[in-house]
């Protein structure tokens, strides 16, 4: 029993000393900490951090005007990248449209910009200023939840000599008291057992409740505490106060002094995106095997460039578009620096941006004229599937393959010799595809079992009661609600217009009238895309018979859906 008493009464020393000596660092023995001390405190906890990069999730909570609920906005997510010299890094997404990532390195500021177009190309541009953008700044960022700003509040009130109040709550927090001016008091709860993190801050103005928010935080590393929510009250200022906290942000995937945090700095900026740097009057295509990277030299100058002629246009289609004696297909690219594009053989109108047009893609074909024809326009690259169409010829419906290797994104321009046989042209392509991805794509021609839609019969146009557009076949579905809005036309040939229609239903059309070479004109309607109706069966069908039912009434031909045995081309890459 005696043994017993006195380990009692030694561990009970020991944990007095132990106690006092966790006091002696954190805080005075014997008084309240002054305003001094706490700002002390706060530059060595905030000193450890030497860089972070998290995801910030906002969630902002407005108030109805007159009614007393709120209503949600959806959450937006930000990836941020700061260190404590003010350098960062913001990525912000535009739901499916694309996203903006700027950057402040400490020198210039770089604002990457990648937009998402409707068929899937991703547009990349980038500008490089000096100073510092306003969308870096740290503002509204974690650092000012650890609490930063309380740092510059506190030092700039104990300069000019303001009132600072510190005091004791029950809690073993202290309660920090700051006039900042303009009928404004903060108040400001701090933990000295967590390096004074400020917990818990409440705004007054004229000494009413304006404004009050509480902090989670997490030790992410031995020491150094990063926030986690951070919690509000929902209210909009110059209400009353509701009472309640919601979370307002939060903070996810955090990484504190990370020693890699330099490559946050540099973007990563794909072949053929368009750079143009104010700091260096330089303006140019990334290729990185060309070495034309964020600090390459680039191609031209910011300046000296001049407009684009006719006469310039055509001499770089001979000296760089133009195809050798045996040549029937070749690729340009796929980044294409800004003195050798073909401006104006697309009919783009030249008071468009150079970054709009830097990002055209262009297929041009080369006949029995002395100058080639632009066979299609487009943005940013191509997929493998749009090469076998726009490139090669092929309808939707004469190849197949994997979903991911027809989605293949091919950047550069392309030229191909009028009528070239398909199997030289897939034979070029294989090639390509092995230069763009290091492996090996074979194309193979294979009988299939498929079900098609003949056209017999002489054509003869029949106008459709109150068309919008005269002399033109309309394409279209007629789905009650729904009133036709055109968003495209073409014309060409009637055997032209079938393979157009077989694309748009990805079925396959067997042009067996009299009238294939008969000049006619169409227009798209949006329901005629039938191909995106496959799921459910029913739907497809439907969509589809109808379809020809208007097609029929308007050429006078004979459409039958029946199965043949034909000919697919087949591409497959090779394990």
């Amino acid at each position: 029993m005696r043994g017993r008493i006195i380990r009692t009464i030694l561990a009970a020393s020991l944990w007095a000393v132990v106690t006092a000596s966790a006091q002696a660092v954190s805080e005075p023995n014997d008084a309240t900490p002054d305003p001094q001390f706490i700002l002390a405190q706060i530059r060595k906890r905030l000193d450890a951090i030497t860089n972070y990069r998290c995801t910030q999730i906002t969630l902002d909570n407005r108030s109805r005007a007159g009614r007393n609920r709120t209503v949600p906005v959806r959450p937006t997510k930000t990836y941020i990248a700061y260190d404590n010299q003010g350098r960062g890094r913001v990525r912000e997404l535009h739901d499916n449209l694309g996203a903006t990532t700027t950057i402040w390195d400490g020198t210039r500021s770089i604002e990457v910009r990648e937009h998402v177009k409707p068929n899937g190309a991703v547009v990349c541009t980038a500008s490089i200023v000096p100073g510092e953008y306003p969308r870096v700044k740290r503002s509204n960022r974690p650092w000012y939840s650890l609490r930063g700003n309380l740092l510059h509040g506190l030092a700039q009130n104990i300069e000019a000599g303001s009132g600072a109040c510190v005091e004791l709550t029950k809690d073993g927090h202290y309660r920090l008291e700051i006039d900042t001016g303009s009928s404004m008091v903060t108040v400001v709860h701090l933990d000295p057992r967590r390096g004074y993190l400020p917990i818990r801050e409440e705004m007054y103005r004229n000494g009413e409740p304006y404004r009050r928010s509480k902090i989670e935080f997490k030790e992410v590393k031995p020491g150094i505490w990063f926030p986690t929510v951070v919690l509000t009250d929902p209210t909009t200022p110059g209400r009353t106060l509701s009472g309640h906290l919601v979370p307002r942000r939060r903070f996810t995937n955090i990484v504190v002094n990370d020693p890699d945090f330099e490559h946050q700095l540099v973007p990563a900026l794909p072949d053929g995106s368009t750079v143009a740097d104010e700091v260096r009057g330089l303006r140019y295509v990334v290729d990185h095997k060309r070495g034309f990277t964020i600090d390459g030299d680039g191609t031209s100058p910011i300046g000296t460039e001049q407009p684009v002629s006719r006469d310039v246009a055509l001499e770089t289609l001979a000296a760089v578009y133009s195809l050798d004696a045996n040549e029937l297909l070749k690729r340009v690219g796929p980044a294409i620096p800004s003195a050798w594009r073909p401006f104006g053989m697309g009919g783009e109108a030249h008071q468009a941006s150079e970054a709009a047009l830097l990002n055209t893609i262009y297929v041009l074909q080369w006949g029995d004229k002395p100058q080639p024809e632009v066979r299609y326009t487009g943005t940013g690259f191509l997929k493998l599937s749009e090469v076998l169409q726009y490139v090669c010829g092929l309808g939707i419906a004469e190849y197949s393959g994997a979903e991911e290797l027809l989605e293949l994104r091919l950047r550069g321009d392309w030229v191909v010799r009028q009528d070239a046989p398909i199997e030289e042209c897939l034979r070029v392509l294989e090639r390509i595809v092995l230069e763009e991805t290091g492996r090996s794509a074979t194309f193979k021609k294979q009988r299939v079992d498929t079900p098609v839609v003949r056209a017999t019969g002489i054509f003869q146009y029949n106008a459709l009661p109150g068309a919008s557009r005269e002399n033109h076949i309309h394409l279209f579905v007629a789905v009650p609600g729904h009133s036709p809005s055109y968003e495209g036309s073409g014309s060409g040939s009637l055997s032209q217009l079938l393979g157009h229609v077989a694309n748009r239903t990805g079925r396959r059309f067997l042009d067996d009238t009299l009238s294939s070479d008969v000049d006619v004109s169409w227009s798209d309607d949006r329901t005629s895309r039938v191909k995106a109706h496959r799921n459910p069966r029913q739907k497809y069908n439907y969509y589809l018979d109808k379809l020809l039912e208007k097609l029929a009434q308007q050429t006078g031909l004979k459409l039958t859906k029946e199965r043949r045995v034909i000919d697919e081309w087949r591409v497959e890459l090779k394990r």
